[in-house]
């Protein structure tokens, strides 16, 4: 298992063995659980730690896609990833003043 923490929220990594790497359809879907940063430094780290755990091979992506780039959008600034389930996590920073 490997924990990523922003704040306080933890989100746990790890695999499961026999479990099937493909993405499958589901009777629940999610577009994408958003989670918001308190610096626009720490998008940096989370894509920086991200980007480590999927090049260290220590789980399969259903997806293997790598984190967009940190974009900025009328203020905000934010990346898009997927978690080893193929499930999309928006990491975002949202300054003072624009929320």
């Amino acid at each position: 298992m490997t924990e990523m923490v922003l704040g306080d929220v933890r989100c746990h990594l790890f695999d499961r063995p026999g479990r099937m790497s493909e993405p499958v359809e589901s009777a629940v879907q999610f577009q994408h659980f958003c989670f918001s940063a308190s610096a626009a430094e720490d998008l940096v780290g989370l894509r920086r730690r991200w980007i480590e755990l999927h090049e260290s091979r220590r789980y399969t992506f259903a997806i293997d896609e790598q984190p967009t780039d940190i974009v900025l959008d009328d203020g905000v600034q934010s990346f898009y990833t997927y978690d080893v389930n193929g499930l999309e996590f928006e990491f975002t920073f949202v300054p003072d003043g624009l929320s």
